[in-house]
């Protein structure tokens, strides 16, 4: 095949890939509800950050499962951060209370799943070890993703905003045994 033709199929390639990216909706930021922020709120979530970070022994994936990394409920009481994570996002469930994962880098560089709930005063956070629960903008956390009702994770920055949907990245979250 000469240069001539080379050319020409990339280009073609080129544009077609521009027609298919044309053709695809308009992304923009999924919508969420922020809770009212009040000391009952507050409260609520303070108690299931506290239960469960006392019912659930730490324990990482590959020591209790003899995998790297498995995202599973802790019902023998036994997990690392996104185990308690998910018991804690359960409870808020049956409390009628919309709760999503967010994985941030903490100063020991290790990546690590907590909760966060929107309110209109910013995103709280319920940690694993921690028991104070606290808004992200205050926590010494560098955030990396958060998860949304459509099960598409986004960056995500201390301001309590999220970043251009240029930034969205995909992960299924079918892998979360119930």
């Amino acid at each position: 095949m000469d240069k001539n033709t080379r050319t020409k199929g990339r280009v073609f390639f080129q544009v077609c890939l521009l027609l298919m990216l044309l053709a695809l909706p308009a992304i923009s930021e999924p919508e969420r509800e922020y809770l009212e922020y009040t000391a009952g709120l507050h409260a609520d979530l303070s108690r299931v950050n506290r239960e469960w970070n006392r019912k659930v022994k730490y324990e990482l994936d590959i020591d209790h499962y003899g995998v790297r990394e498995k995202w599973a409920y802790p019902s023998d009481g036994k997990g690392d951060c996104e185990d308690v994570a998910i018991a804690k996002k359960r409870a808020l469930e049956g409390m009628g209370i919309e709760s999503f994962f967010a994985v941030t880098k903490p100063q020991n560089g290790v990546r690590h799943v907590v909760l966060f709930v929107f309110t209109n005063k910013g995103a709280l956070v319920l940690d694993t070890p921690a028991d104070p629960v606290r808004f992200a903008k205050d926590l010494p956390y560098d955030w990396l993703f958060v998860q949304f009702p459509n099960d598409i994770w986004r960056e995500y920055d201390s301001g309590d905003r999220v970043l251009p949907p240029l930034g969205y990245i995909f992960f299924q979250s079918g892998n979360v045994k119930k």
